[in-house]
Protein backbone atom coordinates (compact mmCIF):
# COMPACT_ATOMS: atom_id res chain seq x y z
CA UNK A 1 0.00 0.00 0.00
CA UNK A 2 2.95 2.11 0.60
CA UNK A 3 5.03 1.94 -2.26
CA UNK A 4 8.00 -1.05 -2.65
CA UNK A 5 11.32 -1.61 -0.52
CA UNK A 6 13.73 0.05 -2.56
CA UNK A 7 11.51 3.16 -2.90
CA UNK A 8 11.35 2.91 1.09
CA UNK A 9 14.89 3.04 1.27
CA UNK A 10 15.80 5.59 -1.20
CA UNK A 11 13.52 8.06 -0.47
CA UNK A 12 14.84 10.83 1.25
CA UNK A 13 12.09 11.25 3.41
CA UNK A 14 12.79 8.26 5.12
CA UNK A 15 16.30 9.31 6.08
CA UNK A 16 16.22 11.09 8.76
CA UNK A 17 16.92 10.05 12.07
CA UNK A 18 12.97 9.96 13.09
CA UNK A 19 12.77 7.25 10.17
CA UNK A 20 16.01 4.97 11.06
CA UNK A 21 14.33 4.72 14.96
CA UNK A 22 12.16 1.78 15.58
CA UNK A 23 8.27 2.72 15.22
CA UNK A 24 6.52 2.23 18.21
CA UNK A 25 4.90 -1.42 18.64
CA UNK A 26 1.27 -1.17 17.77
CA UNK A 27 -1.71 -0.91 19.68
CA UNK A 28 -2.73 -4.24 21.38
CA UNK A 29 -5.21 -6.21 18.86
CA UNK A 30 -3.56 -4.46 15.33
CA UNK A 31 -2.82 -6.48 13.10
CA UNK A 32 0.92 -6.45 11.26
CA UNK A 33 -1.17 -5.90 7.70
CA UNK A 34 -2.76 -2.73 6.70
CA UNK A 35 -6.84 -3.56 6.09
CA UNK A 36 -7.74 -1.87 3.06
CA UNK A 37 -11.58 -1.70 4.34
CA UNK A 38 -9.93 0.58 7.10
CA UNK A 39 -8.29 2.68 4.82
CA UNK A 40 -11.09 3.63 2.59
CA UNK A 41 -13.69 4.01 5.07
CA UNK A 42 -11.25 5.61 8.25
CA UNK A 43 -11.62 9.27 8.59
CA UNK A 44 -8.41 11.68 7.63
CA UNK A 45 -7.49 12.33 11.16
CA UNK A 46 -7.39 8.75 11.80
CA UNK A 47 -5.66 7.95 8.95
CA UNK A 48 -2.95 10.27 9.20
CA UNK A 49 -2.98 10.07 12.94
CA UNK A 50 -2.10 5.98 12.53
CA UNK A 51 0.26 6.05 9.15
CA UNK A 52 1.42 9.34 10.09
CA UNK A 53 4.84 8.15 10.17
CA UNK A 54 5.16 7.35 6.47
CA UNK A 55 5.15 10.31 4.38
CA UNK A 56 2.30 11.59 3.53
CA UNK A 57 2.22 14.59 0.21
CA UNK A 58 0.49 17.65 2.28
CA UNK A 59 -0.42 15.04 4.98
CA UNK A 60 -3.48 14.62 2.76
CA UNK A 61 -5.58 11.08 3.39
CA UNK A 62 -6.43 10.97 -0.04
CA UNK A 63 -3.01 9.86 -0.63
CA UNK A 64 -3.87 6.94 1.36
CA UNK A 65 -6.91 6.08 0.04
CA UNK A 66 -5.61 6.19 -3.46
CA UNK A 67 -2.94 3.64 -3.06
CA UNK A 68 -6.39 1.50 -1.44
CA UNK A 69 -7.36 1.84 -4.17
CA UNK A 70 -4.61 0.16 -6.48
CA UNK A 71 -4.12 -2.74 -3.89
CA UNK A 72 -7.90 -3.57 -4.58
CA UNK A 73 -6.36 -4.17 -7.89
CA UNK A 74 -4.41 -7.23 -6.66
CA UNK A 75 -7.24 -8.73 -4.77
CA UNK A 76 -9.26 -10.99 -6.77
CA UNK A 77 -13.16 -9.22 -6.71
CA UNK A 78 -15.89 -10.41 -4.93
CA UNK A 79 -18.57 -9.08 -2.88
CA UNK A 80 -16.30 -7.64 -0.34
CA UNK A 81 -13.64 -6.21 -2.79
CA UNK A 82 -16.43 -4.99 -5.21
CA UNK A 83 -18.38 -2.62 -2.47
CA UNK A 84 -14.85 -1.93 -1.23
CA UNK A 85 -14.34 -0.43 -5.30
CA UNK A 86 -17.41 1.22 -5.11
CA UNK A 87 -16.79 3.11 -1.82
CA UNK A 88 -13.39 4.40 -3.34
CA UNK A 89 -15.66 4.89 -6.71
CA UNK A 90 -17.68 7.68 -4.93
CA UNK A 91 -14.90 9.20 -2.89
CA UNK A 92 -15.10 13.00 -2.91
CA UNK A 93 -11.60 13.45 -3.97
CA UNK A 94 -11.48 12.76 -7.57
CA UNK A 95 -7.71 11.42 -7.68
CA UNK A 96 -9.14 8.43 -5.21
CA UNK A 97 -12.04 8.01 -7.68
CA UNK A 98 -9.95 7.69 -10.76
CA UNK A 99 -7.97 5.29 -9.07
CA UNK A 100 -10.73 3.66 -8.09
CA UNK A 101 -12.16 3.78 -11.96
CA UNK A 102 -8.69 2.23 -12.89
CA UNK A 103 -9.15 -0.81 -10.96
CA UNK A 104 -12.54 -1.70 -12.24
CA UNK A 105 -10.78 -1.51 -15.53
CA UNK A 106 -8.21 -3.13 -14.75
CA UNK A 107 -10.40 -6.42 -13.37
CA UNK A 108 -12.84 -6.12 -16.90
CA UNK A 109 -9.25 -6.34 -18.75
CA UNK A 110 -8.05 -9.03 -16.74
CA UNK A 111 -11.19 -11.38 -17.27
CA UNK A 112 -12.24 -10.58 -13.12
CA UNK A 113 -15.04 -8.84 -13.22
CA UNK A 114 -18.06 -10.24 -13.07
CA UNK A 115 -19.93 -6.88 -15.26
Amino acid sequence: VYGCDDCQLACPHNQSLDRRVPAPPPPPGAGLAVKLRWMLTASDEELVSALGRWYIPGRRASHLRRNAALALSASPPNQETRVLLELARTDPDPVVAEQAGWTAEHWKRTGNSSD
